[in-house]
């Protein structure tokens, strides 16, 4: 006999009480819209969220059961945040996270030509735990530099069918539910402060404030300095500025969160191209917007119809976000 599980409002007052045991009970996102009674024994002024159990209305004889629900947890009262949030994540599965408990990543290939790390730096809020990306300005040269997620999870592994299922982290609130196991996103593959990472970089010949060539290779970097947007702002190293200078004049923007953003777009832009003209990936994915008042959608690569309106790019991939997105 299959129960189904919903997300109720218990009211635990003395003046709605039904009956010895019985709490009146709206239900959200379901219930049949009828009014259910949930058996519990606790008596309370304030109202809560909880979970209950809804039996089938009828037995398979079809003798109507009523409406009696089972009190299974109660989560904590109406109105505070962090219970609101659970509640909304507990009906819709998000949580708990039950992530494979069985997986193996892959030997951490280093790039055999690099004589040491690539050292980088990132630029995040100043919560983030799953550092995607990263920049470089000199040693071997300008860079862009994306997390190699697919250097350490082979297509074979349970972990790759679980973030195909899951398709994205969650986010809401400042809480998350990464993608993979937080092991990974915060730690083994995340682009974190002073440890080596393997990573998808592309090097950007720049003259007279133009980008004149682009090649990527596969690195290892190490992050110096994991910052933040409002220190990239106002940081006076002389390193930071230069990049911050040169990114404000690549992309006639001023907020750091929009040089970073156009990092991101040119990254993009060019895997794309890329996979467009066949060169690289042919079962690839673009993200395509042909009509700027539509969503954007992914398509194939070989789809004709791939360029992106609200970018005014010819093609544009989706490869900047590898930790938090399944497509990338």
């Amino acid at each position: 006999k299959k129960k189904m599980m919903r997300i109720g409002i218990l009211r635990f007052d003395d003046r709605n009480r039904y009956g010895e045991f019985g709490i009146p009970t709206t239900v959200l996102f379901g219930g049949d819209g009828k009014k259910w009674i949930v058996t519990c024994k606790k008596v309370t002024k304030k109202n809560h969220w909880a979970k209950i159990r809804l039996p089938p209305l009828a037995t398979p004889d079809g003798q109507d059961q009523g409406h009696k629900a089972e009190l299974v947890e109660i989560l904590g009262p109406v109105g505070e945040h962090e219970v609101e949030l659970r509640a909304l994540q507990t009906h819709f599965e998000i949580v708990p996270c039950r992530y494979p408990k069985e997986w193996t990543l892959k030997e951490n290939e280093f790039d055999d030509e690099a004589e040491s790390a690539i050292s980088v730096f990132s630029v995040d809020n100043a919560g983030t735990r799953d550092i995607d990306d990263a920049l470089s300005l000199e040693g071997n040269g300008r860079g862009i530099h994306v997390a190699d997620v697919a250097r350490r999870i082979s297509a074979e592994s349970p972990l790759f069918a679980w973030a195909r299922d899951r398709g994205a982290s969650a986010y809401s609130s400042g809480a998350s539910v990464p993608m993979l196991p937080p092991q990974l996103a915060h730690d083994l593959l995340s682009l974190n402060q002073d440890v080596e990472r393997p990573a998808l970089s592309l090097f950007l010949t720049i003259e007279n404030g133009k980008i004149v060539d682009a090649t990527h290779k596969r690195t290892t970097v190490r992050n110096s300095n994991a910052t933040t947007y409002s220190r990239f702002a106002e940081t006076q190293d002389p390193h930071l500025v230069a990049c911050r200078d040169l990114l404000q004049l690549l992309s006639n923007e001023s907020e750091p969160e929009d040089l970073v953003a156009w990092t991101m777009i040119t990254y993009n832009a060019y895997f794309g191209e890329l996979m467009a003209a066949k060169q690289l990936w042919p079962g690839g994915t673009l993200r395509a917007q042909t009509d700027r008042t539509r969503p954007a959608k992914y398509v194939r690569c070989t789809d004709p119809n791939s360029s992106h309106a609200a970018l005014g790019l010819a093609h544009y991939a989706h490869c900047s976000s590898p930790i938090r997105r399944f497509s990338d």
